[in-house]
């Protein structure tokens, strides 16, 4: 017998009345003698979003897990309605109607959105034959019924990442959960494409589904959030209602210490210091042309909104785009600089938004990540014996500068959380002493606490005399800072802030005027 479509009519359960949905009482679970997770009691309610917020390695996603059935707790108990287990199999877990919604569905480029939906959700069979046209039917029903504008018979590849992770949820719902775990949804969407996932998450709850929301986007948690949780060290630090708690009270309690943000501390040599980067009318497709000076111990930020060319034109100066027009000079190279390569060679380092595609090569260890771009130093005039003991001093000291948090310099990078993998990147480049060094999103998917150690390093490096061009969504990203900030709209420049006046209501006022 086919798989059901099911309706919102159907998936709502008791909305409103916020009963207990899933628990868990007395849970611990350990790794290697590491106590993960010790939570005494923890529920989330019908009808509510629920947020689980913390560091990496507080023990979030260890205790998702344990509710979706995917890791077996050392003790303690999990309530779904009335009954109780002491450990779920994916499969008990899915039966009693708990989903986990992954970031991204798993299909081939060209598959089409009904068939990726048909993998969450099930294929509609008669006498063990796929119902094919059943299956499209169904697909498209629930895709229009959420307005989401897609065909099911559009490949995913064409689909954008927003809409990905909304045909994600939606498969998942054709499963009629009661609870959904939603783990970091939005970490790769553009703001407009926030709001979107926002109303669709908001639509989920108002059916009575119980939701469990991660993400280290703190606004969102104010955003659409019913109640928040607090992990620290894999221990529940306490549960409020997100209308009871304040953004430093979250953030205190995350970090387990307060968050002072640093005042703007000039770092710059100076306006007679020789430039180390200077960009002039840098096109790079509908984007520029951009004119900028970079001096030592410089922080100049690209700020805009999403689509104002800011990674463009980074990438631009960095070579892994084409730049059309303009030149860019460093180190008496000069460009624009046709590939990586040879912006390598002007002494120009690149850490690039998407970490896990562009920059690190995430079944390589620690240690080879590291030296990637400064292997040269270790094969010249030493023994092989010689160099690997060198290499591994260098990259051992590195780690503790930026204060990695790993078993080991020889464990894959991908076991590492985001926030330790961009401190990988970071070691990279520091490693290998560029002049400048450009930063895309520098913090997005990171916790509040590697979000500091971050721009401790930055400052750091604009001490030491590097010149630092960052961008960043998160506009009070930049505040404290930046010593300049150029403001771009639609690939124009619109203005430019210096210093303390660097806010993110200026740089939005900017943002929004009306482009020369």
């Amino acid at each position: 017998m086919g798989r059901q479509e099911v309706t919102s009519s159907e998936l709502t359960l008791d909305a409103g009345t916020r009963t207990e949905r899933v628990g868990v009482r007395g849970v611990t679970k350990s790794w290697g003698g590491v106590r993960a997770v010790d939570v005494d009691h923890w529920e989330i309610r019908s009808g509510e979003i629920h947020a689980l917020a913390g560091e990496n390695g507080a023990g979030k996603s260890t205790m998702l897990k344990i509710i979706a059935g995917i890791v077996t707790p050392d003790e303690g108990t999990i309530h779904i309605d009335d009954d109780e287990f002491t450990s779920l199999s994916p499969a008990t877990a899915r039966e009693h109607g708990i989903a986990l919604v992954h970031q991204e569905l798993a299909y081939a480029p060209l598959m089409p959105v009904a068939e990726a939906m048909a993998l969450v959700a099930g294929y509609s069979t008669r006498r063990g034959l796929v119902r094919w046209r059943e299956v499209y039917r169904s697909a498209q029903a629930k895709l229009d019924e959420w307005d989401l504008e897609v065909s099911a018979k559009a490949p995913m590849r064409d689909l954008t990442t927003a809409q990905k992770v909304a045909v994600s949820a939606l498969a998942v719902t054709m499963r009629k959960p009661r609870v959904m775990i939603l783990d970091e949804p939005t970490a790769s969407l553009s703001a407009k494409e926030v709001e979107q996932m926002h109303a669709l998450v908001r639509r989920l709850r108002d059916t009575g589904c119980a939701i469990a929301y991660v993400t280290h986007r703190l606004d969102e948690i104010f955003a659409i959030c019913d109640r928040v949780t607090v992990m620290r060290n894999g221990r529940r630090i306490w549960t409020q209602p997100t209308d009871d708690v304040t953004k430093p009270e979250l953030i205190e309690a995350i970090a387990g210490r307060p968050i002072v943000k640093p005042s703007f501390e000039d770092l710059a040599g100076g306006e007679d210091a020789a430039p180390l980067l200077e960009v002039r009318d840098l096109t790079v497709g509908r984007f520029g042309p951009l004119s900028l000076t970079v001096r030592p111990g410089e922080i100049v930020a690209l700020a805009g909104l999403v689509g104002s060319g800011r990674s463009e034109l980074l990438e631009g100066i960095y070579g892994t785009r084409h730049a059309s027009s303009g030149s860019v000079v460093a180190d008496g190279h000069e460009g624009p600089f046709r590939n990586p390569r040879e912006a390598i060679a002007a002494k120009i380092g690149m850490v690039p938004e998407e970490r896990r595609v562009a920059g690190l090569v995430m079944d390589m260890s620690v240690r080879e990540n590291m030296v990637l771009t400064s292997a040269g130093r270790y094969s010249r005039r030493l023994s092989r014996l010689l160099r690997r003991r060198k290499q591994r001093a260098d990259v051992t000291k590195m780690a503790r500068r930026v204060n990695l948090k790993s078993a080991s310099i020889d464990v894959p990078v991908r076991t590492l959380s985001g926030g330790n993998q961009q401190k990988v990147l970071l070691g990279r480049w520091l490693l290998s002493s560029p002049n400048v060094l450009i930063l895309d999103e520098p913090t997005r998917g990171v916790d509040v606490g590697a979000r500091e150690e971050i721009f401790g390093l930055v400052r750091d490096a604009a001490r030491e005399g590097r010149g630092i061009v960052i961008t960043s969504s998160d506009l009070e990203d930049l505040e404290g800072l930046a010593s300049r900030a150029i403001v771009l709209q639609e690939g124009n420049v619109v203005g430019e802030l210096h210093g303390a006046r660097i806010t993110a209501d200026r740089i939005l006022d900017l943002c929004f005027q009306q482009a020369p």
